[in-house]
């Protein structure tokens, strides 16, 4: 046998695992996002550390290149929607983002119930809104909504829910987004995602009560003081370290001295951290500050805000108000959360706010530590009954102002939502109690009126499907273990209903399709949120002149595709497909590296 045939047989006996290597290499590429052009150098390194065989790759050339990241796109977003056809219902989650191009994206998430009952949530689209009209309003959101359905081959009637931000376009009444959706689809459901209708309702209750935003606004300045002067910073280390008494190790140096964190109403913890900051490190932010430059007029306004009792008191009262609050909206980012336990995790911050506001807990400790040995003793401040009294009236003016937005930003959280509660096997009531008759009556009218209205004979079914289920709920309450993975008690519920699909459908058809609605409902609109951070990922300042086409395929590997370890099913999937769509013209031998 010949040199050159020896040569031709070893390049058809590898072809299929040098493609499956080229496929990997583009996929962890586009995994770790790193550039696309990378990808001929990471073959020329691949064959250096001993994969000889990557020297036969031939298709080498810039439009190959771009279709292997396509098709590997294409292939995991066929994924996502196949299983949505398959579903019987799907929640859509949407947010607009601007990007490097200064092009705005409105960006697309789907939720789902899995075979086995999961809730899932997968990227599906990113589009330009503004590619084909000049305004983003309601009108043009709405048809690239539609649009991008369309072309997913996706039925608008099983989409059961729309989960935004809140803003006026999305959730108008008469002409949003979600109301032209709903001329569609009357099933749909508006969700106005908990963790912004939080956010809204915390700022709301700053412009209520101004002494609040005007610290706010402090801390954006002490922020921008530090921030945009590495002296100044150095100052503060320093006086960081003085404050602790330690002469630090670079480790322990690392967690004892803090960055003052920026406080920003965009962002849903920041205020709360930026807050902890200073509490921490008040006397080493004073002493940094007053070893600025005498004629820094910020240090100057900065000293005159601070070193004054209403200040620190407001930071001690912000200091035992905002954990609560970023407790809950941590609670609502989860992604799914338990739709009956929206009210009564509310109802819970609510009276730790009142608890707050009755025992006056951060004025009593104020009080302790600006004595000589506290820890602001140093710092010489000096109150009276009037000003203790001036913070007593700020604390329980915040804490109330709180109470009242949040009340008003939740009361009316969707009678539908409220009622899928019915569905934990906790809450069951004994057999053959009054209650045990009545429970989930009204509930179960409301569901029955949303998602058939105006049918009699349906909602009459529906009820007598939940007086049956009354009693497998009895018998799964007793089989609920004691404790439950990352789950309630109600998706646990709902779960072994939609996994048991194939014998209750004969017994509760209505209801396992009401299961799956409530399942693919998302109540946050955290998801987007994440991947509008991913295409500023993506889509850099060095990436900016990729197509919508490719920044869509990006987005699918690096959201929905699996850890590279796990990518061999996908890989061959997607070599396949490349390898079906047509002839490919090889590159000669002379242009490989």
């Amino acid at each position: 046998m010949s040199i050159f045939h020896k040569e031709v047989e070893e390049q058809v006996k590898s072809k299929n695992e040098v493609l499956e290597n080229a496929f990997l290499s583009v996929y962890w590429l586009a995994k770790e996002e790193m550039a696309n052009k990378k990808f001929l150098s990471l073959l020329t390194l691949l064959q250096m550390l001993g994969l000889e065989n990557m020297k036969y790759f031939r298709h080498r050339s810039a439009g190959s290149t771009i279709e292997i990241f396509l098709t590997l796109g294409r292939v995991l977003k066929q994924r996502v929607v196949e299983a949505l056809r398959k579903s019987k219902a799907f929640g859509l989650l949407v947010d607009e983002v601007t990007d490097i191009l200064v092009m705005e994206q409105l960006i697309g998430f789907a939720q789902y119930a899995s075979h086995d009952g999961e809730a899932m949530v997968k990227f599906l689209f990113v589009d330009n809104v503004l590619e084909d009209s000049s305004s983003a309003n309601a009108e043009t959101i709405t048809k690239c909504i539609s649009n991008n359905l369309d072309k997913c081959e996706l039925d608008v009637q099983k989409m059961m829910s729309l989960v935004s931000d809140g803003a006026k376009v999305m959730t108008g009444e008469r002409t949003g987004v979600a109301a032209r959706l709903k001329q569609i689809n009357c099933r749909l459901i508006n969700v106005h995602c908990v963790c912004h209708r939080l956010a809204l309702a915390c700022a709301g209750a700053s412009d209520e009560t101004n002494y609040i935003t005007q610290v706010e606004g402090v801390l954006l300045q002490l922020w921008k003081f530090f921030a945009k002067s590495p002296k100044r910073t150095a100052l503060l280390v320093k006086a960081q370290e003085s404050w602790h008494k330690m002469k630090l190790s670079e480790k322990a140096r690392s967690v004892v001295v803090k960055k003052v964190r920026k406080a920003c109403r965009t962002r849903w913890l920041s205020t709360s951290n930026a807050v902890d900051g200073v509490y921490e490190d008040f006397v080493p932010i004073i002493q940094a500050i007053n070893l600025a430059d005498e004629k820094d007029g910020l240090a100057t306004y900065l000293l005159s805000k601070m070193k004054i009792f209403k200040f620190i008191g407001t930071i001690y009262i912000l200091k035992a108000v905002l954990p609560e609050l970023a407790a809950l909206s941590r609670v609502f980012q989860r992604g799914t959360i338990n739709f009956g336990h929206i009210l009564p995790a509310i109802t819970y911050t609510t009276d730790k706010l009142t608890k707050i506001a009755q025992e006056e807990t951060p004025i009593a400790q104020l009080q302790v530590n600006i004595q000589q040995n506290g820890r602001l003793g140093t710092c010489e401040f000096k109150s009276n009954d009037h000003e203790i009294q001036v913070l007593r009236n700020l604390l329980k003016k915040y804490t109330q102002a709180l109470k009242e937005n949040i009340d008003s930003r939740f009361k009316d959280a969707m009678p539908v939502v409220c009622a899928f509660a019915i569905f934990n096997a906790n809450a069951i009531p004994n057999r053959g109690t009054a209650d045990f008759l009545s429970y989930g009556s009204k509930e179960i009218g409301t569901l029955s009126n949303h998602y058939f209205p105006g049918d009699k004979e349906t909602q009459q079914q529906v009820k007598a499907e939940w007086e049956k289920l009354k009693y497998d709920l009895l018998l799964w309450k007793e089989q609920i273990p004691q404790e439950l993975d990352n789950i309630t008690p109600t998706e646990w519920s709902l779960k072994r209903l939609l996994s048991m699909r194939t014998e209750y459908s004969h017994f509760y058809p209505k209801l396992v399709w009401i299961a799956e609605i409530i399942l693919s409902l998302p109540m946050s609109n955290a998801w987007p949120e994440r991947g509008a951070s991913t295409v500023k990922r993506v889509k850099s300042r060095l990436r900016s002149s990729m197509t919508n086409q490719m920044l869509e395929a990006l987005l699918h590997i690096s959201i929905n595709g699996p850890p590279v370890a796990e990518a061999q099913d996908l890989v061959k999937e997607a070599v396949e497909a490349w390898s079906n769509t047509k002839k490919r013209r090889k590159l000669p031998s002379s242009a490989n590296p």
